[in-house]
């Protein structure tokens, strides 16, 4: 071979070996390119689905407080759908609904026993019962041929008020009423010839607690009684677990008009009494009530109740003699100083019936007359 062709071999070796070299290089940097372009498109998928994700959940924790707020207030109403995830919370608040749905709550013994409250203190009338009586200390009924007309008393609340708060928070309630009890009788025989006096019962208001139906208890005086003497009975309210004190005592006046003839054999008179209630109760109690019986006061009523006090007055006079109380007497004392509910009845075996009563707060009663 000659110099010439051995020359030509190598150029082309030479040129085989560079465009190998090219071509490696070329397919090298087209393959990096490649990879790059993937790890690009790798890196966008995966930047596009944490943001999705992250939002997703974002979304899902918001989601999830809507819906506990949702369910506190279905599970307050009795209504029970919720998720696992939820039942820790679900569970408290279902408990603690089931807690309050087992506590026992007392009912007002005005709404217990339907007792219709008025709306407004108006004047109120109910019969009174009439009755003679000798003049001796023991005012024995003695019958003097007299015939009483059917009157009604009247009764007239006005001056409600109430004091600024004391330092123990409590507040004084006064209040007012007139009672005018008019009197005409007819003296058919006069076969009686002793002096004599003509009397009247009347059923007068009770003031009684709105929640346990207790009628207060309460010390009384004339007006003319010197104000140090005049003390407030306390009464102990017990409702709901809580002990409220009511402090009340009442002042009274009176007067007769004086007898007339109206013609012959007939006669008139009038009778009026003012009675103030003053009471001490806590500033935010609101129970105080006033209950008036329509039936006022029968003959039964007069009665039983004639026959409770002579027996009271009889058993002390005793207790004198003794040197000592009897059992009957102490239970009956007992009975004096202990509340009755406004239904019940100290000299009558059987109880009013919850339409016996006009029945209206004290509120209600006007400032002036």
């Amino acid at each position: 071979m000659d110099k010439s062709k051995k020359i030509m071999i190598i150029v082309i070796i030479i040129l085989a070996v560079i465009i190998l070299g090219l071509v490696g290089t070329l397919v090298f940097v087209l393959l990096n390119n490649n990879a790059n372009s993937n790890n690009e498109n790798t890196d966008t998928i995966t930047n596009e689905t944490t943001n999705t994700v992250t939002n997703e959940t974002v979304n899902n924790k918001a989601t999830n407080k809507s819906t506990n707020n949702t369910t506190a207030n279905k599970t307050a109403n009795n209504t029970t759908t919720n998720k696992t995830a939820n039942n820790t919370t679900n569970n408290t608040t279902t408990n603690t609904a089931t807690k309050k749905d087992d506590t026992k709550k007392e009912i007002p013994y005005v709404e217990k026993n339907g007792i219709k409250v008025l709306t407004t203190a108006e004047e109120y009338s109910n019969p009174v019962y009439y009755y003679t009586t000798n003049t001796e200390e023991t005012r024995d009924l003695v019958d003097v041929g007299a015939k009483f007309e059917n009157n009604l008393a009247t009764f007239k609340f006005y001056d409600y008020t109430v004091s600024k708060p004391d330092k123990n928070g409590n507040v004084e309630i006064s209040f007012k009423y007139d009672e005018v009890i008019p009197i005409q009788y007819t003296r058919e025989d006069y076969s009686y010839k002793e002096a004599y006096y003509y009397n009247t019962m009347a059923s007068e208001p009770e003031i009684f607690d709105y929640y346990t139906g207790e009628i207060y208890l309460y010390n009384e005086y004339n007006e003319s009684d010197s104000a140090d003497s005049k003390e407030m009975k306390f009464n102990e309210i017990k409702w709901n677990g809580k002990t409220i004190k009511v402090g009340l005592y009442t002042e009274n006046t009176y007067k007769w008009n004086g007898k007339e003839t109206v013609k012959e054999n007939v006669f008139k008179d009038e009778y009026r009494e003012t009675t103030t209630y003053h009471l001490s109760v806590p500033k935010d109690y609101t129970g105080v009530m006033v209950a008036l019986n329509k039936n006022g006061t029968t003959k039964q009523a007069f009665e039983n109740t004639r026959n409770y006090r002579k027996k009271l007055s009889d058993l002390r006079k005793q207790a004198e003699t003794d040197g000592k109380k009897s059992k009957e007497l102490i239970e009956m004392e007992a009975k004096e100083n202990t509340m009755t509910k406004l239904l019940e009845s100290k000299v009558n075996s059987t109880p009013y019936k919850k339409d016996d009563f006009y029945v209206f707060k004290a509120s209600t009663i006007k400032p002036k007359k």
